[in-house]
Parts: structure tokens; C-alpha cells; sequence
């Protein structure tokens, strides 16, 4: 294993504990009245952008930390969380670049089907996003082991927590009950922020 694998590790585990709680706040603050338009789409769809990207490579690392014997699941995990990134990517490339534009010019009926609401295409194609992040990590939790340290049992509980959590993650979308998101607002930071310590202590290690 190579120092840049870790430390590619901790910096993707980082960022994506960054842009999560970005989108966490930026959420909040939009539901609060706080963010005007447009930083109220900026700020909470511009970070879940880059928290793709950084998931992937995330679990990426991931892959190639993992013991042999151990692979499979962290490839089945690195195959979900593809298919996470590149469902939302589509949904928030077109939400900022495509929706945004024409609902702040005030012809919103221009891009209707396109619009971010419940019940509609784009909310159901972001919620099995999701929904396959979490199966991501619950694939990818076998790769840590219980006994080794602290630190990596608790990653594997983590990866096991919000991997069951996407079932409530899928409810939530369904019947847009914002508070069945809450649980998983709570666990994928702290996941994240666990897996970059685990890649620090593989480095020192080493």
C-alpha cells in the first residue's frame, strides 16, 4: 500500500465530511430563510456536487486498503457508489445549470419536468442516488475489521449504520418526510470523519 493511497484517503474522507455538513447547514439555513436566491441552491446543491466526486474517491481508497480476501466487498461497494455519483451529478448539473437559471429569468414553466419537487423526476432519481450510497457503504463495511483498533470498528459500524439508514433515506423521498433524512444528517459526517482518522492511523503504520 502507498503513503499516496492514505493520504489521497484521508484528504477524500475529509472533504467528503466537509461538503456533507456544507450541504447539512446550507439545507437548514434554506429552510430557515437564511440563504436567498440563488445561495439557497448554490450552497447545499453545489456542495452534494462535489460530495460525489469525493465519495467516489473515497471508497476508491477504500478498495485499496482492503485486504485481499476483502476486495470483493469494497469493489461491490466502489460499484454503488459510482452509480450514487452519477445519478445525482445528473440531477444537480441540471438543477444548477439547466432549472436555476430559468426559474431566477422567471420562466420556470421552461423547464418543468426538470423541476426539484416532491413527487417529481428529478427527487426520485436523487433519492435512489442516495439510496445506493448507503448500499455503498454497507457493502463495504465487511472490509474493516472489529478487533483491530477503536477507530477502524467503529468505521465498520458506521459503514454497516448508514447502509441500513438508506432504507429510511429511500422512505424519505417517496413520502417526503424530511425527518426519516435526519438519522443519516447525523451518521455520514461522523463516517467520514472516523474513515480519515482510520487513513491517518494506516499511515503512521506504515
Amino acid at each position: 500500500m502507498s503513503r499516496q493511497v492514505t493520504q489521497l484517503g484521508f484528504w477524500s474522507a475529509t472533504l467528503t465530511a466537509l461538503f456533507s455538513i456544507v450541504f447539512i447547514l446550507g439545507f437548514i439555513m434554506d429552510g430557515a430563510g437564511v440563504l436567498q436566491a440563488p445561495w439557497n441552491v448554490i450552497v447545499p446543491v453545489g456542495a452534494s456536487l462535489l460530495l460525489a466526486q469525493t465519495f467516489v474517491v473515497m471508497m476508491v481508497c477504500v478498495h485499496h486498503i482492503a485486504p485481499d480476501q476483502k476486495k470483493i466487498w469494497s469493489h461491490i461497494g466502489l460499484a454503488f457508489a459510482l452509480l450514487y455519483a452519477a445519478l445525482v451529478s445528473i440531477v444537480y448539473v441540471v438543477w444548477l445549470f439547466v432549472v436555476e437559471p430559468k426559474v431566477i429569468s422567471g420562466h420556470p414553466e421552461e423547464v418543468k419536468p426538470f423541476l426539484f419537487e416532491p413527487g417529481s423526476f428529478q427527487q426520485m432519481v436523487d433519492g435512489l442516488g442516495y439510496t445506493y450510497m448507503g448500499i455503498a457503504t454497507l457493502f463495504a463495511a465487511p472490509v474493516f475489521s472489529r478487533t483491530r483498533s477503536g477507530v477502524e470498528t467503529w468505521v465498520r459500524r458506521l459503514f454497516l449504520i448508514n447502509g441500513i439508514l438508506s432504507i429510511m433515506v429511500f422512505l424519505s423521498y417517496v413520502f417526503y418526510a424530511l425527518i426519516l433524512g435526519v438519522p443519516w444528517a447525523l451518521v455520514f459526517p461522523a463516517l467520514a470523519i472516523v474513515l480519515a482518522v482510520h487513513f491517518r492511523q494506516v499511515e503512521r503504520r506504515r
